[in-house]
């Protein structure tokens, strides 16, 4: 593991840590206005050449505060334009993200 921004055993201080084999971002530690936050990004699965975090969790103070779980993942998926138009927000329906009416 390579920890950037702290030294060794040092766990308070803000840093970021990357997986050193498959350089895979892991981890992140800092402070927020609740206190200790302490993210992690886990079971990463293979997409199309690349890596992806299927569950992220959060922790604020050592307790559990957020948990995204992924499931499904689809990438290199076209995106209707109008996803990216306010204009339009009104009019998108979910099944546009794939290229669906």
């Amino acid at each position: 593991m390579f920890v950037v921004g702290a030294t060794s055993r040092d766990t308070t201080t803000k840093q970021f840590w990357v997986d050193a084999d498959n350089l895979l971002f892991v981890r992140s530690v800092g402070s927020g206005t609740r206190g200790r936050t302490d993210v992690r990004f886990e079971r990463y699965e293979r997409a199309k050449g690349g890596w992806i975090a299927t569950e992220v969790l959060q922790l604020v103070n050592g307790r559990p505060s957020l948990r995204e779980q992924y499931a499904n993942v689809h990438v290199d998926v076209p995106i209707d334009d109008a996803y990216f138009d306010p204009k339009q927000w009104s009019t998108v329906r979910p099944g546009m993200l794939f290229g669906k009416p």
